[in-house]
Formats: structure tokens, sequence, C-alpha cells
């Protein structure tokens, strides 16, 4: 009886020495390796931001289609005087996908209002002999002359119709869920070749456009011809919208579309350019 007693309390304590053991292995896993991404900025024109410009800079994996960047780190810096700005990303390393595409961008605004962004694909993870990942912008709707302008008097400053990410919101004044997979219907002009793609809630799509004096106009399109059990309805709301389109507005990071009476029909915001 006692030889059965001492073998039992063996087991539970060994049974407690490895659960304590399991708790410290899952608690140093779930620790946080915080490492850092050196960015330096920088824009052509040699003048300095004007009060209350905000430059932002992320990173974030864009490996996946159809669906908004998984971001990683971000940082807002406020007090700005000449370029080149070093700003640093904080971020952990365990949450980095071996698998993943991890690219950085900077933007500037002022008073809400996009002045620069960064128009390409930056690898996070390709450090100059410095160990700073360089981040060029380009000026975007008048830019930094317009930024100073802006200052006393409200100035348009536009996202790209080309070249961009453009999410949808609404459809026909109503706001929109994502589509089949949880993925979000996405459309983007692309400069290159004048070729339009993107996610109609079911299928991708693809097509051509052209801008003339008459405005965008849109090409036939076709789909990949996929059923799904979600999306279906979305996609044929969102097909028929971009038939009925006659004109679009970007006005600041929003591209509104509008059909022949004029009324909205969709209506899409800027996001991470995949």
């Amino acid at each position: 009886m006692l030889r059965k007693s001492l073998m039992a309390a063996y087991l539970i304590a060994g049974a407690v020495f490895l659960t304590a053991c399991d708790s410290r292995s899952v608690d140093k896993a779930d620790e946080p390796d915080m490492k850092k991404i050196t960015t330096e900025i920088m824009y052509r024109e040699r003048m300095a931001l004007p009060p209350g410009a905000e430059l932002t800079v992320s990173f974030a994996n864009v490996a996946k289609m159809d669906v908004a960047e998984e971001l990683v780190a971000k940082t807002t810096v406020t007090e700005l005087g000449m370029p080149p700005y070093e700003v640093e990303l904080p971020y952990d390393a365990n949450k980095i996908d071996p698998k993943g595409r991890y690219s950085a961008r900077a933007v500037i605004k002022l008073n809400d209002r996009l002045i620069y962004t960064t128009d390409t694909s930056n690898d996070v993870f390709a450090s100059d002999e410095n160990g700073k990942v360089q981040l060029m912008l380009k000026r975007v709707g008048g830019g930094h002359e317009a930024a100073h302008k802006s200052a006393a008097k409200q100035v348009s400053s536009n996202a790209s119709l080309t070249n961009t990410y453009w999410k949808l919101m609404t459809l026909n004044g109503e706001s929109v869920d994502v589509g089949a997979g949880d993925k979000e219907v996405y459309l983007q002009l692309m400069s290159e070749n004048k070729a339009i793609r993107g996610f109609s809630g079911c299928n991708r799509y693809m097509g051509e456009y052209r801008i003339g004096s008459d405005g965008l106009k849109f090409g036939p399109i076709g789909s990949t011809m996929k059923a799904c059990m979600k999306g279906m309805e979305l996609e044929q709301s969102y097909l028929k919208a971009l038939e009925d389109m006659h004109s679009v507005v970007v006005r600041g990071e929003t591209l509104t579309m509008k059909n022949h009476a004029g009324d909205v029909v969709a209506s899409f915001e800027s996001r991470y350019m995949q």
C-alpha cells in the first residue's frame, strides 16, 4: 500500500513539473522579440514643410491578394524640420511571416490632406550600407507648393487615380460587406498597359480602360467563372455599377463613381498599394 502511495506521489510531482516547464516554454514563446527598422524619408523639393504637417511611416505584409495589408508597425511624427527625416519603426519579430512580403510606406498630410506619398513598393528589410531603408516621397495634388498655400486656404490634394488600391465602401448609398472568403471588393487601374483589375465579391475581374477628354471609360470587363455561396449578389450589384459608371471624381483619398444622371453608384477609399 505504501509503495503504491509513493508511486502516485512521484507521478503527481512529475506531472506538476512538466506542466510548469510547458508553461514557462509557452510564456517564453509569447514574449515579444522587439526589433526596429530605421527609415530615412526624402522628397525632391528643397523646402521645409509648413507647420501642422504630419509624417506617418508604416510597414505591412502585402503578400496576400484581395485583402487589406497586415499592418506590422506605424509611427507618426509631427515635429518636422528639413528633410531627410529619420523615423524608427519598432516591431515584434515573432509576428513576421517567413513567407510574407513586407513593404514600407510613408505619407505626409497637412490638415488631413495628402500632400506627399511613396508610390513604389519598398522592401522594408532591404536597408542600405548605413542600415536604413530609403523612402522617396512623391508630391500629390500640387504637393509642396500647395501645402504652403493650404495653410491659408483649402487646397485639393488627391490620391492618384491610377496605381492605387481602391477599396469599395458603398454601393448605391449603402455600405458594403466583404465578399467570398472574407475578401474585400476592390478596384485597381494600372498605368502600365492601361489595365483594370480587382475582386468583385466572388470572382476576379480584369479589362482595360482609357482616360480621354470625355473622362474615364472602361472597356469590356472579363472575369473568372466561380460560383460562391457568399458574395454573388454583391458582385452583380458592383459589376452593374461599373457598367453604369459615367464619371469619376477623386477628392482626398475617396473615389466617387456617378452614373449619367449624376447619382453616386459607388464610392471607394484608397488603401495600401499591393
